[in-house]
């Protein structure tokens, strides 16, 4: 008599550097070398030589910049033509219509 147990083993899905940038939107090279450097974002793991992020890594970025408060990036003292102005409201307005 045979007892047939099978173990489940789950499989983490990994994607290569080509299908992050596509999975963002084809965005360039540059894009994800800039996430890399970001604190937040996912490291990857080199085998061969390759990249490879693991999905669930990217998915809880992911969640977490949706969850993250929206920061203006905006600096009104380095404005190019200097006419900017933050209203009361905090929009940028040109100085001129501030009230």
């Amino acid at each position: 008599m045979s007892i047939n147990t099978q173990v489940e083993i789950p499989q983490a899905l990994f994607l290569k550097a080509r299908q992050v940038r596509a999975r963002y939107g084809d965005v360039s090279h540059m894009w994800l070398v800039r996430r890399q450097k970001d604190s937040g974002f996912p490291s990857p793991t080199i085998l061969g030589g390759i990249r490879f992020w693991k999905l669930s890594d990217l998915e809880r970025w992911e969640t977490d910049q949706k969850a993250a408060p929206k920061v203006r990036a905006y600096n009104l003292s380095t404005s190019a033509a200097g006419n900017l102005a933050e209203g009361a409201d905090g929009s940028i307005k040109a100085r001129e219509s501030i009230s």
